[in-house]
């Protein structure tokens, strides 16, 4: 599956916060691929 992060959202897998497990999973699941939204 094609995931869409922006900065806000992949925070989360490197700060402890509310939604962070579930970010996790995402990103380690071998089936997903990660794409990011960087705001510039």
């Amino acid at each position: 599956m094609n995931l869409f992060f922006d900065t806000s959202a992949l925070v989360k897998y490197f700060y402890v916060e509310a939604g962070t497990e579930q970010v996790e999973k995402l990103i380690q699941n071998p089936q997903n691929t990660i794409w990011l939204k960087l705001n510039l």
